[in-house]
């Protein structure tokens, strides 16, 4: 059986601090998740007291949306 993404949060969000997680949220690998992650500006929280950072994905997505270059075929 498939594990169940975590829900959203009270604002409507969800956080991450498992690449695994966020891997599965966006449906894409773990190595893609490391490569964006290792990206300079890729945004990020962290937590006093806890070793990981935390990933926001609407965060995630609107940083995915600046890099990417939209070409539309003509």
């Amino acid at each position: 059986m498939k594990k169940e993404i975590e829900p959203l949060s009270r604002n409507g969000a969800r956080w991450f601090n498992s690449i695994g997680d966020l891997a599965e949220a966006m449906e894409t690998t773990r190595d893609n998740v490391q490569i964006l992650i290792n990206m300079p500006g890729c945004p990020y929280t962290t937590v006093p007291g806890r070793e990981k950072p935390f990933y926001v994905e609407f965060k995630i997505a609107e940083f995915l949306d600046s890099i990417t270059n939209y070409n539309p075929k003509m």
